[in-house]
């Protein structure tokens, strides 16, 4: 890490040269584990070049093209070069420090002094290097005595000392993550070299600092952060690695919640990961009875000694990190919670790195390092939601409840300043408790859940942050202070405590019921803390919406709440870009890239981003893309929401996809703008018997609701008969048998963008060799949320000098690419590797409009041919696949 401790900004981000390191030229020393393909090569190069000028990058690399290997090896290779940047920028330093010193000191003591420091650096390295050598040889020399015959009640051993574990110590403050050593700043002055006077100190520092080292540190102090949206994405990442050669060098370590990494049985089977959260905490406290502690939590740091040793000795995933937790009987959340501070990689999923508050808890200090974003085209839209929080009136009166039962048993314990700060949240959750009780003084309905069940919105209330606080008449009080309070006190964690006790016959059984309402009756303090934090925010940066909320079951009623909705994630997003060296954003589909350019990176200059795209390594005549402006009948095909209950145009949508399943072999994914919009074409074509028609060409299958049916095994159902061939159901009629019916050609599945089946799900090969697209799946303009996200990019740029576009058609882009996010996810599903080929189909004549075809990803719309009718279309997809049957039956390359 540097050694300057000022922190970066988007002022001087670039304010001082530093010797640049060379792109490599050469393909073959970026440790590809095979020959890369040219745009893989150049990606690897731009991403050097781009972390190399600490710039921010944005790369598009569609999903097939090897996207992870060439972050992989691009990010690695620089990282490698960095750690030798002395070596490499020698004779650009020679240079620099006899310009510029004025130390009095002749130039030859100067440069045996750069010797003296090169050196220091390469043992630095040499030493991590052997460090590494020597852990593995203890983490082989381990499995080899665990396998042997004296050690084969290891386990019973481990048990032993689970039970008999030393007094706990603090282990929940980690050090900022600072990787290849836990640097203090303070030992700044302990000097390995040469004694050097302070002259030439200074000279070396403020020459050096460009370099991101500090000459006279004893350790190293760079790395990367590497996020993506789910584990699975984390876990391939580590796995690929393992292909590569840096598999060897690199000391990494993957984190994740505690329910992902708990290896206790009794807690990790707790439904939610709040649950969870608060069993564990529970279960550390000195008030807790030692049967009831957890046996995995470390009680001295040998323990965590052993599992950094083990779980750094190589390359290890999350699953890794919870075998290793088990066979040392040590917690993994806590284990990887340790190795932070000497990891040179850290993988973890989006919400530990994009909150404040898990970055701070973990002791993550993205300062001088590289962030990497994998998927991360919803990265505005994840920032939105993290930052985003909803509050009812339950909730509030549990926290009251909570808080008051706790004041009333400690408050003479308690010393003056306690109570004051007691006393004024008590007083911030009362006026909570009258706002919500009274609908926001009138200005919702508390029985307005007729106006919900109808979709609407009518009966919301937006307010801005500021205005909340002057009606709940609670502007008076600092929140701010209330805030450091209660970061400082953990009061939220003593109200637990306090006013909970755990019964222990029901402590062993953690899996029932009792446990589990036990649990949920514990966490509402925390959630009214962080709402009340949101409101700290600048006022333009949010809005509060007040609301009715339906009933979660039979039994319960309907809740007023309040909910915090972000507009700005720029300002949430903005600590990371000063402080990082570098931050990337990548993803096989980041059109359109305006989104993040307007609402992330507005404020920094257009030097200071590096935009890469590349195209993909299929061939061209694997993709035959067609925006199609009319039905078979010739009936236009404008999917508006107001034309979408025109039975006419549901026929001719019917018409058309039964054309496409008579020429498309395999699997066929349509997807639509909505779940209401599908039930409907479906209610609409059981009745006419169209649904019936395509049952007999492919086998139909629908996508489920969220939390209404098994999305991954209609999946999976729908992936075996999209491979095979299959007997058709029913008969051609109820009169006498007649010829016998075609046999199925695969399957159709009827999907929704947005859904689970639009990211995250490949379609590869057979199960997506036609992808259809039916309208522009716009979002509901009712929506209070979105209008006061439309409202604020509007006003917004009204703020910034605009030259091209005015404030209307700023806040229209908007709305056009958050539609168009959705619809380059979608039909980025097909073509998974450079032997696939599919056909997409985009079924609305405003695909043919530049303003939309222009924000489709560069590799499809330079391949898509516009279709004014429909006839061509079934033509040139017909011969599209005639092509692909014939190279396969000679063997040709598709």
């Amino acid at each position: 890490m540097l050694a300057s401790p000022e922190q970066p900004n988007e002022a001087t981000r670039q304010a001082e040269p530093e010797p640049t390191l060379p792109v490599p030229l050469h393909s073959d020393s970026f440790g590809f584990p095979y020959q890369p393909y040219t745009i893989q090569e150049d990606f690897m190069k731009n991403l050097y070049s781009a972390l190399e000028q600490r710039q921010v990058g944005i790369f598009e690399s569609p999903t097939g093209t090897g996207k992870t290997l060439s972050i992989i090896c691009g990010s690695l290779k620089w990282l490698n070069d960095h750690s030798q940047r002395l070596d490499i920028a020698k004779e650009t330093l020679q240079s620099q420090l006899i310009q510029q010193n004025t130390s009095g000191e002749p130039d030859w003591v100067i440069l045996q002094e750069l010797d003296a420091r090169i050196k220091q650096q390469r043992q630095i390295l040499d030493d991590q290097r052997a460090k590494q050598l020597r852990r593995r040889e203890k983490v082989k020399k381990w499995n080899r005595d665990r396998r042997s015959k004296r050690n084969r009640t290891i386990p019973s051993v481990v048990r032993y000392f689970i039970k008999h574990r030393l007094p706990s110590f603090n282990i929940h403050h980690s050090e900022p993550f600072r990787p290849c050593g836990s640097y203090d700043d303070s030992s700044d002055d302990e000097d390995i070299g040469s004694p050097v006077t302070k002259p030439i100190r200074d000279l070396f520092i403020s020459i050096f600092q460009t370099l991101g080292v500090n000459p006279f540190l004893e350790r190293a102090h760079w790395g990367i952060l590497f996020t993506s949206r789910t584990h699975s994405q984390l876990s391939q990442m580590v796995h690929e690695i393992r292909k590569t050669g840096y598999s060897e060098q690199i000391k990494s370590t993957s984190l994740g919640s505690r329910k992902t990494l708990c290896i206790n049985d009794a807690v990790r089977s707790l439904s939610s990961i709040q649950r969870v959260n608060e069993t564990c905490l529970d279960m550390q406290k000195k008030s807790t009875s030692g049967n009831h502690k957890c046996p995995y939590f470390p009680s001295d740091k040998q323990q965590l000694t052993d599992f950094q040793d083990h779980s750094m000795s190589q390359i290890h995933d999350i699953e890794d990190m919870v075998k290793i937790g088990k066979d040392l009987g040590t917690c993994p959340y806590y284990g990887t919670r340790s190795s932070i501070a000497e990891a040179q990689m850290v993988t973890l999923p989006y919400n530990l790195l994009l909150q404040k508050s898990a970055r701070e808890a973990l002791g993550i200090d993205p300062h001088n390092n590289i962030v990497i974003i994998d998927e991360a085209h919803n990265l505005v839209d994840t920032i939105t939601q993290i930052h985003s929080i909803i509050i009812n009136l339950d909730q509030v009166n549990r926290a009251y409840s909570q808080l008051s039962s706790y004041f009333q048993k400690y408050k003479n314990r308690l010393k003056g300043s306690n109570v004051s700060y007691v006393k004024q949240i008590l007083l911030l959750l009362t006026a909570l408790r009258k706002y919500l009780n009274s609908g926001g003084h009138g200005k919702i309905a508390l029985d307005s859940m007729s106006s919900m069940d109808r979709g609407e919105e009518a009966g919301s209330h937006l307010i801005k942050p500021n205005d909340l606080l002057h009606e709940l008449k609670i502007d008076n009080i600092n929140l701010f202070k209330i805030q450091k309070y209660m970061k400082l006190s953990e009061i939220s964690k003593k109200v637990i405590g306090g006013t909970s006790t755990i019964p222990s016959k029901q402590l062993p059984s953690l899996q029932s019921d009792e446990a589990e309402e036990w649990t949920s009756q514990k966490s509402t303090l925390p959630l009214i803390e962080s709402f009340l934090m949101t409101l700290t925010n600048a006022d333009q940066d949010g809005r509060v919406i007040l609301d009715m909320i339906p009933a979660q079951n039979a039994q319960s009623l309907p809740q007023p709440s309040l909910k915090y909705v972000l507009l700005n994630p720029q300002e949430s997003f903005r600590d990371i870009v000063n402080e990082a060296r570098s931050v990337v954003l990548a993803g096989g589909t980041m059109e359109p890239v305006t989104e993040l350019l307007d609402l992330l990176f507005s404020y920094l200059p257009p030097t200071q981003i590096h935009r890469f795209s590349c195209g993909h390594i299929i061939p061209p005549s694997s993709l035959l893309a067609l925006s199609v402006n009319q039905g078979p009948t010739g009936r236009p095909f404008n999917f508006l929401a107001q034309s979408r209950k025109n039975t006419a145009l549901t026929d001719e949508l019917g018409k058309a996809l039964l054309n496409l399943c008579n020429v498309i072999p395999h699997g066929v994914v349509c997807f639509f703008p909505s779940y209401a919009y599908l039930d409907q074409v479906y209610q609409h074509w059981s009745q006419t018997g169209h649904l019936a028609k395509l049952d007999r060409k492919k086998q139909v299958f629908r996508e489920p609701r969220s939390g209404e049916g098994n999305a991954e095994g209609v999946l999976a159902e729908y992936s075996q008969a999209a491979r095979h061939t299959l007997p058709p159901t029913g008969t051609n009629s109820s009169g006498p048998p007649g010829p016998p019916l075609p046999f199925r050609t695969g399957a159709l599945l009827l999907s929704v963008v947005g859904g689970k089946m639009s990211e995250g799900i490949n379609f590869g090969d057979d199960l997506g060799r036609g992808i259809v697209m039916v309208g522009l799946p716009f979002a509901n303009l009712g929506s209070r949320e979105l209008q006061e996200k439309i409202r604020f990019v509007g006003e917004s740029a009204r703020r910034v000098p605009v030259t091209s576009a005015t404030t209307s058609s700023e806040a229209q882009t908007y709305y056009e690419n958050l539609c168009m996010k959705a619809v380059n996810q979608s039909i980025g599903r097909a073509i998974r590797h450079r032997n696939d080929y599919a056909v997409i189909v985009l079924l609305d004549e405003r695909y043919s409009t530049s303003r939309i075809s222009r924000k489709l990803p560069g590799w499809i719309e330079q391949r898509r041919t516009q279709c004014d009718r429909f006839g061509p279309v079934v033509g040139k997809i017909a011969g599209f696949f005639r092509e692909k049957s014939a190279n396969a039956k000679s063997g040709g390359i598709f």
